[in-house]
């Protein structure tokens, strides 16, 4: 893949073919010709001409074809042919059940099957399965970020708003008073407001924090009491 590729797009049959060669398989069109056809003597030129008019559209790789595509690259057909936004049949149903996306299932499945897959599992099970942890932990960082996102929006518009006035008035303090007075010149948000949205934001966080402390102790004593018969 020494030249550069044009990147075909992602929703479409052909661009999903692309994607998953290159970002996954990592090989370039006539590596994943002779995946599709074993020992096939022509040229790179060709085999790369090929999968690219595959890749573009122009043509159509045929039903026997399609099979073997989706084998070598790890996929269901449904996914190449843009039914489904999952790669593989699986995800797609706890997507559709769910709401998360691949990503998230697939790095949730990362964390259930490591050497400490089990504990894991365990813990995540009991979180997901307590309503206290899905609702109210779930709501606070929501709460939290709203916050966050308001002291934010107002950060840009107090400074924005600060070098418009320093502008007017090179940062002449009767100057300033004097714009103040005369109704010309109205900030829509001050210092003070700023710093009352910063609290909130703050207020917001410790509330979290204290939240996921307190579901930490919960799951601690959980655990303490399920096994404390059991001999380690």
């Amino acid at each position: 893949m020494s030249k550069t590729e044009r990147i075909f797009p992602l929703n479409t049959f052909g661009g999903r073919i692309q994607n998953r060669r290159k970002n996954i398989l990592k090989i370039s069109r006539p590596e994943f010709y002779d995946l599709i056809y074993p020992g096939v003597n022509i040229s790179d030129d060709s085999k790369s001409k090929t999968v690219k008019n595959w890749e573009s559209g122009e043509t159509d790789p045929g039903t026997e074809n399609l099979k073997k595509i989706c084998t070598s690259l790890k996929c269901s057909a449904d996914y190449l042919l843009g039914l489904d936004e999952c790669t593989n049949k699986t995800s797609q149903f706890i997507q559709d059940y769910t709401g998360l996306t691949e990503k998230a299932i697939t790095e949730l499945n990362k964390l259930t099957t490591y050497h400490i897959g089990k504990v894991r599992l365990a813990i995540i099970d009991y979180l997901l399965s307590n309503a206290y942890f899905t609702v109210a932990l779930t709501d606070r960082i929501n709460d939290f970020y709203t916050k966050y996102h308001f002291y934010e929006t107002g950060k840009v518009t107090y400074l924005k708003e600060k070098k418009e006035i320093e502008a007017l008035t090179g940062n002449d303090l009767v100057k300033i008073l004097e714009l103040e007075e005369s109704g010309t010149y109205i900030s829509t948000i001050d210092a003070k407001m700023l710093a009352e949205r910063q609290d909130n934001r703050d207020a917001t966080r410790f509330k979290a924090q204290k939240l996921f402390d307190d579901i930490l102790e919960r799951l601690a004593k959980y655990f303490y009491k399920k096994n404390s018969g059991k001999t380690s």
